[in-house]
């Protein structure tokens, strides 16, 4: 019999406003894989963040190789074995496929002198292995979910990963992808490691799970084996309820940037909307019935996935295809953006320094220079300077929400998305938020700030639309 790495024993929570897990248990053996099957309001977002360290339950407890076991944050899970793998954290852009997959302690400055040739020895050899396809020299901002994914979860066995927990695992991935992952999960299996796949969609996990467990409303609703679940169980067919209107306070704009129409996200009625992006420009959604506005936000930054048609230089195609094709031009300034965009080992200072390196193409590395540049930066953005030397999390978060748009700042992206930017901020950081906003602007960047508080998009928004 196979050993028990993980057990859920009735776990329940008591949140407002979301929704919460009642008296769930889940069990998941060595080399397992189970497929944890909910649609949005499920409760699956809760057990994923539970697994991930960054929320507790109210009650229930939760076992590891049979020890009681409270896990306090997500450096915690990952110190015993939990790794939690999805497209948005998978790989640091700046970085090379072989530096994502060695570069996994704390940042330090001799890893830009690592040896390129041991790394790519190293890399291809543990590819071969698990049998991925991914070409070492291929740019990180070019990589398709399906690679992000893998190379994500071949770091996390590196770091000593016993239990992955997956993320809408084989979403986006082409048939080929899929019959490579089906070969990767295989050998991850053959060596005792365990997985938890949290999906939307049964189809997509069905091939490569163990047991099925299907969660409604917080509760486990169904568990069996794979093979004799009923793929009917999961019912797809949704009622959309159409709202389109918007209000339009300058008549004469220039041509659209992007045009988005009806983008839906996935298993939400009643959010369906659409808008036009300027170049230079703030584009204001205001969302009248009280839904939070970081919707949107979810939306752009991958974490939410969303139908709809998307016309831009007069090219239309779905959204899916053009958000993964401009998905490394677009930059989300939201309360959660740090946990998923950020590298959590490396200080503000550092993931300027990255930034900036990425931008000049510095190669050898110029440390002086760049040091020169990042100071001239930090006066003229008046950054406040107690903050350079600290990791992500231990910054105030009236601060650390405004890490995207500095970083956005020295390489500007195509689209700016903002989720009620101005929430707590005090007198300065709004003069400085302002400030930032408006050099962004002057180099064409299209800007999207979503809100359920209509005074600020009055002021700062060219174009609203409610929804």
């Amino acid at each position: 019999m196979k050993n028990e790495v993980l057990y859920l024993e009735n776990l329940t929570t008591i949140q407002e406003n979301r929704s919460n897990l009642h008296h769930v248990s889940l069990s998941l053996e060595e080399g397992e894989v189970v497929a944890v099957i909910g649609q949005d309001g499920s409760g699956i977002a809760i057990l994923e963040q539970i697994l991930s360290g960054i929320v507790r339950p109210d009650s229930g407890t939760i076992y590891l190789s049979g020890k009681e076991t409270v896990l306090r944050s997500e450096d915690d899970a990952k110190s015993r074995g939990i790794f939690y793998i999805c497209h948005e954290n998978a790989v640091i852009s700046e970085l090379s496929v072989s530096e994502n997959l060695n570069v996994l302690k704390r940042f330090m400055w001799k890893d830009f002198w690592i040896d390129v040739k041991d790394n790519e020895r190293k890399t291809m050899e543990m590819f071969s292995h698990y049998g991925i396809h991914i070409p070492l020299d291929k740019d990180c901002r070019h990589l398709t979910v399906a690679q992000s994914m893998e190379l994500y979860m071949c770091r996390a066995v590196l770091c000593g990963a016993r239990i992955l927990v997956c993320r809408e695992l084989g979403e986006e991935f082409s048939t080929s992808e899929l019959l490579e992952l089906d070969h990767f999960i295989t050998i991850l299996k053959q060596e005792g490691i365990s997985l938890l796949l949290l999906n939307s969609d049964l189809r997509k996990t069905a091939p490569v799970a163990d047991e099925v467990v299907i969660l409604r409303n917080g509760y486990v609703c169904y568990r069996d084996s794979a093979e004799k679940t009923d793929f009917s169980l999961i019912d797809r067919h949704m009622n959309i309820l159409r709202k389109d209107h918007s209000v339009i306070r300058r008549e004469e704009l220039a041509d659209p940037q992007i045009f988005l129409k009806d983008i839906l996200p996935c298993n939400c009625p009643d959010l369906r909307f659409s808008c036009n992006l300027y170049p230079g420009q703030t584009t204001g959604v205001f969302w009248t019935n009280g839904i939070v506005g970081n919707v949107v936000l979810q939306i752009f930054s991958g974490k939410l996935k969303a139908t709809g048609v998307v016309t831009e230089k007069g090219t239309s195609g779905v959204f899916g295809d053009w958000f993964q094709e401009n998905r490394h031009r677009i930059v989300c300034m939201g309360i959660h953006f740090w946990e998923t965009n950020l590298f959590h080992n490396l200080t503000l200072e550092e993931h300027l320094l990255l930034r900036f390196y990425h931008s000049y193409s510095m190669k050898p590395l110029n440390k002086k220079a760049l040091s020169g540049i990042l100071n001239d930066f930090v006066q003229e953005y008046q950054i406040p300077r107690e903050y350079l030397k600290l990791v992500p999390r231990l910054i105030p978060t009236t601060v650390r929400n405004q890490i995207a748009l500095w970083m956005a700042l020295i390489l500007p992206p195509k689209l700016l998305v903002l989720d009620n930017p101005l929430f707590n901020a005090d007198g300065n950081m709004q003069q400085s938020f302002l400030s930032c906003l408006e050099k962004l602007k002057e180099q064409k960047t299209a800007v999207l700030w979503s809100n359920n508080n209509n005074s600020s998009l009055k002021i700062y928004c060219e174009k609203i639309y409610l929804v």
